[in-house]
């Protein structure tokens, strides 16, 4: 270990390429988000009449439009270079995840813990707040899931807008029940 390291310097790329644990969560995170919005995206199914162009759309089109015509099935060189990038980022988060350990060992505490946040939705031994949480957290992921279904609109702002404020509330919640001291 270098002594940047013992001293808690990082540099921005080892910052970004050897993430903490909270930064590895949300790469894998947003990851394996970018990778299924990818994929609908290539079968024509990630908005109703719209192809995005993931580069026009993260250059804010500067370098292109952000949307095509959708006419079903077809990849195109910017939605290689999103699977790349989502899949770098997925990478680099599970390398921090799995740390010493072996994959077999990360899915199985993974497993254990999402079965353990499942069954807190219906616990209140943590509190009132990390139920709540839970609640917010869930209800929004389905409203994401059920509205894109339902309308095909998997890149609408105004979905995001109601996702990432019950997301966003939940964890808020969850990280301050965890933070408040026990009595």
């Amino acid at each position: 270990m270098s002594n940047s390291d013992e001293n808690g310097e990082r540099s921005l790329l080892e910052t970004f390429t050897l993430p903490s644990k909270g930064l590895a969560d949300w790469y894998v995170g947003l990851g394996i988000w970018g990778l299924f919005l990818a994929i609908m995206n290539c079968l024509g199914i990630v908005h109703p009449q719209h192809r995005v162009s993931w580069g026009g759309l993260l250059t804010f089109e500067m370098t292109n439009a952000a949307f095509d015509v959708a006419d079903g099935f077809s990849i195109v060189l910017g939605d290689i270079v999103f699977i790349g990038i989502c899949s770098a980022a997925i990478f680099l988060g599970m390398r921090t995840q799995i740390g010493e350990g072996t994959i077999e060992e990360h899915w199985k505490s993974t497993f254990e813990h999402e079965v353990g946040f499942v069954l807190s939705l219906f616990s209140f031994d943590k509190g009132l707040t990390t139920a709540i949480g839970g609640w917010l957290i869930t209800i929004g992921l389905i409203f994401y899931i059920i509205r894109g279904i339902l309308f095909t609109n998997w890149i609408d702002p105004g979905v995001y807008s109601v996702c990432v404020a019950l997301i966003a509330s939940g964890l808020v919640m969850k990280m301050l029940a965890e933070s408040e001291p026990e009595e």
